[in-house]
């Protein structure tokens, strides 16, 4: 089994399994952000703004959000993979249809120039007995009409008995890639899975971290169709009301316990009611010398929790614990309290 911290090495010769496919993600190293404190406006900075390039860049990728892509890659090339298959299906099963009555027209041509062949004497008879010139012409024209159309019916089967030849073999050489890739894909959501799970069991280890008993090795739909509900009925009727699978889904993409950035903007703004900028409701970025000059804002709810989410991964971990709120706030024992005991009511 893979573990959160996989060696280079190890993920070198994993990503290269995906081959083209993850080139760009192979491209760059895991950089994950050191954990910075927000009292200190410098260190806000640092920890909050964009780095050059946004967050989605290569080298600003975390392990978890590179086998996740791997996975995601893999998933959507798979899928076009098998829809080159069933299309290559549909033209072997179409030319293969046409086989038998061309072949029997085959058969009816063959029998024809056999007899003509047979009856070659019988031709020569009939081209002399032409009255005239132009009706020798037009007999020797017929014989060669005849036998010209027999042979192109002939020739015809030959050539889709090798159309249908090259359709089979395009429609295996898809299914192989179909199923090459689909365990590609296989491979990386496993690996994604497992990462996604340590990272859960190392994160629940600290002093205060609570359990969440989050199913890490759910597909994301699974995942998000159990927690955005849940989340969707923390936050109903607040600002943030609707918001539980944006939520689910950043969860998921960073692995972070999803009901920690909920909790934290009920902590901060009341889920959303009393924002220090817009789209802020967590006070992101908002340090002691400058909190309104400082603080992040965003476009969106989507876009604020999206960048939220990923900001605790990179800078405080899995879930709450008491290292983690003395890293978030000045008052850190209160902030714990709270946040913590709004979390175990997801």
């Amino acid at each position: 089994m893979l573990v959160y911290n996989m060696q280079p090495m190890k993920r070198g010769i994993y990503i290269g399994m995906c081959g083209a496919v993850c080139a760009a993600l192979a491209a760059g190293g895991a950089i994950p952000l050191a954990p910075l404190s927000a009292s200190s406006a410098e260190a806000a900075d640092t920890l909050y703004a964009a780095p050059a390039g946004g967050f989605d860049s290569a080298e600003h990728k975390t392990e978890i959000e590179i086998l996740t892509d791997a996975y995601e890659t893999a998933r959507s090339v798979a899928l076009v993979s098998d829809f080159k298959a069933a299309a290559n299906q549909i033209r072997a099963d179409a030319l293969e249809a046409k086989i038998p009555e061309q072949q029997r027209r085959s058969d009816a041509a063959m029998r024809e120039l056999y007899k003509m062949q047979q009856g070659r004497y019988g031709i020569i008879e009939m081209l002399l007995s032409s009255q005239t010139i132009d009706g020798f012409v037009d007999q020797a024209k017929y014989i060669e009409s005849v036998s010209r159309e027999n042979l192109e019916t002939i020739n015809e089967l030959l050539d889709a008995k090798d159309r249908l030849e090259q359709a089979r073999e395009k429609l295996e050489a898809s299914r192989a890639e179909s199923d090459a890739v689909m365990n590609m894909a296989s491979m990386a959501l496993d690996s994604a899975q497992a990462a996604r799970a340590a990272r859960q069991s190392a994160g629940q280890a600290g002093e205060g971290a609570l359990s969440d008993d989050a199913n890490w090795y759910q597909t994301e739909e699974e995942f998000v169709a159990e927690w955005a509900p849940r989340i969707d009925a923390y936050l109903a009727g607040s600002a943030l009301d609707g918001q539980g699978a944006a939520f689910a889904q950043a969860s998921w993409r960073y692995c972070v316990d999803p009901r920690w950035s909920p909790a934290i903007a009920n902590t901060e703004s009341s889920k959303g009611a009393y924002c220090i900028r817009p789209y802020n409701a967590w006070g992101w970025g908002a340090a002691d010398s400058d909190p309104y000059g400082l603080a992040s804002e965003w476009r969106s709810w989507e876009e604020a929790i999206d960048a939220h989410v990923r900001g605790l991964s990179e800078g405080y971990g899995y879930t709450i614990s008491k290292a983690a709120a003395e890293k978030y706030c000045s008052s850190p024992d209160s902030w714990y309290e709270k946040t913590s005991s709004e979390m175990k009511s997801i």
